[in-house]
């Protein structure tokens, strides 16, 4: 390769890795397959005569989509025989307090809180990626038409098909984490005190918990709905624990820009706790305990 063309590609490295990273992660929902897949854009573009194209932002972006959408392909199958309710990976750079370098802080502005990333899993992977070209990063729909070889008539029908399965409250706070301090703040003191009620108050009568265990470690196969079920069963793993005499430590943590849980038992976690709001109240509560998924927080 010649020297030119390697200061080029390097540039375009730094430039446009947390977009691409962003945009890998948003698709896919595992950091480490998102990092992959970056380094595997940048590794063929050693190849690409980048005098010929005009546009490289949105080239590269073609290229992470592609990549991504070939990924989820080869995955669906591992997707449909998973056992239980499938939930993405949280971002470990998005839970330290300080010391970022600037491509970790613009990942963290670009980056969707874990609640909406969860909810956006029950698009395909051709309405997700619309959906993100769209919503997060204002591509117009000939740029999306070009990146998937569609019509930009069929891309605004996909967005449109994508934004009515998510509901558009959602769609509109992709960069706006929501305040979820208080229901984070309330189930500590009910795990902590057993006073439940006002805990309780901030869950939607209607609200619905997702749980992942992967098959690896004991959670709830189905969703669980309505509030009362919820509380049954969150309480009800907290009375287990401590029944086993389990040393579990709750505390609040940054997940993708939002207050969560993080739970630990001695030095290994157990799992993270994300909620996501509607009208000041929890609609959903995300628990992630997966082990492989949450090896990335360990290391953090």
């Amino acid at each position: 390769m010649e020297r030119s063309q390697l200061d080029e590609v390097r540039a375009l490295y730094r430039e446009h890795r947390p977009l691409l990273f962003s945009l890998a992660y948003r698709m896919l929902g595992i950091v480490s397959d998102a990092e992959d897949v970056v380094q595997d854009v940048f590794s063929h573009l050693n190849d690409v005569n980048l005098s010929s194209i005009a546009n490289k932002k949105a080239y590269l972006c073609k290229m992470i989509t592609n990549r991504c959408l070939d990924v989820l392909k080869s995955a669906r199958k591992k997707r449909e025989t998973y056992v239980g309710h499938w939930l993405p990976e949280p971002l470990p750079c998005d839970l330290r307090e300080g010391g970022e370098d600037p491509q970790q802080s613009m990942v963290r502005r670009e980056m969707v809180s874990y609640a909406v990333l969860a909810l956006l899993q029950q698009l395909n992977p051709v309405e997700r990626a619309v959906f993100f070209l769209r919503e997060a990063f204002a591509f117009d729909y000939g740029e999306i038409a070009s990146m998937l070889n569609k019509t930009a008539a069929n891309c605004r029908k996909i967005h449109s098909r994508a934004k009515a399965k998510i509901a558009m409250e959602q769609s509109r706070r992709l960069h706006e984490p929501e305040n979820t301090d208080a229901v984070v703040t309330a189930f500590l003191k009910a795990a902590r005190s057993g006073e439940v009620e006002p805990f309780a108050r901030l869950l939607a009568e209607d609200a619905v918990l997702y749980s992942d265990g992967g098959g690896r470690v004991p959670a709830a196969i189905r969703p669980i709905e309505t509030r009362e079920r919820i509380l049954r069963f969150l309480f009800g793993l907290v009375r287990k624990a401590e029944e086993m005499a389990l040393s579990l430590e709750m505390r609040p943590i940054r997940i993708n820009g939002e207050t969560g849980l993080i739970i630990r038992n001695q030095e290994e976690i157990f799992g993270i706790m994300a909620f996501q709001l509607r009208g000041g109240r929890a609609a959903s509560v995300f628990l992630l305990r997966n082990p492989e998924k949450l090896k990335p927080l360990s290391r953090n």
